[in-house]
């Protein structure tokens, strides 16, 4: 009988993964943060029973409750701080993004110092037209945190209208709302119904296997 090796056995599954430019890291279906000094880093991800540890090199970099829900994002207040704050450059950042013609927006919604909710859109002319500004809506999320309260209504519901206020600054004739994820689907379409939209197709998604 061979001998029991002298190194733990690590009882997780191990992965690697990349950080978004917001600072996330996905595993599974679901988003968990790191600091932002390691945006667009190669990570690697160790998920436990009970928790997701990433790091980079030898270096741990996050520790997070694993989330076993769908679509959730898993947020560490901390990691956002370590953005040197100015409330000019801050008031400079935003008035840009709604009077400098910004193709790009990113939204995130707070409750207290936590982030609970997150909003991607882009504007620009229909690829197939002219003259037409569009503004597509890439990704709603809300944190499981509020997600099953009446507070993930309200978090939502906010981060649409300032997505709607920025859209009508940068000219838009039409909001799109993109469902691509399939989850959460009538949830997504009473909200949409809620604020003016209408159903006018679907998403289809091919996946390439690597």
């Amino acid at each position: 009988m061979a001998p029991l090796s002298a190194t733990p056995f690590a009882a997780c599954d191990q992965t690697s993964g990349r950080v978004s430019s917001l600072a996330l890291v996905r595993y599974k279906t679901n988003d968990y943060s790191v600091p932002v000094a390691f945006g667009h880093r190669d990570v690697w991800i160790r998920a436990y029973v009970d928790q997701v540890v990433i790091g980079c090199g030898g270096e741990i970099i996050a520790r997070h409750a694993r989330s076993y829900g769908r679509e959730d994002m898993i947020f560490d207040p901390i990691h956002y701080r370590h953005i040197p704050y100015s409330e000019e450059k801050e008031r400079k950042l935003a008035m840009g993004a709604f009077e400098e013609g910004a193709p790009h927006v990113v939204l995130l919604a707070f409750k207290g110092e936590v982030p609970v909710g997150l909003a991607a859109c882009s504007v620009g002319e229909y690829h197939t037209g002219t003259d037409v500004r569009i503004a597509s809506i890439q990704n709603i999320s809300v944190s499981r945190s509020v997600r099953s309260a009446l507070g993930g209504g309200r978090v939502a519901l906010g981060l649409m209208q300032a997505i709607h206020r920025w859209a009508k600054a940068q000219e838009a004739q039409e909001v799109a709302l993109h469902g691509t994820s399939g989850v959460g689907l009538q949830r997504r379409h009473k909200l949409a119904v809620r604020v003016g939209y209408e159903f006018t197709g679907g998403n289809y998604v091919r996946l390439f296997n690597e």
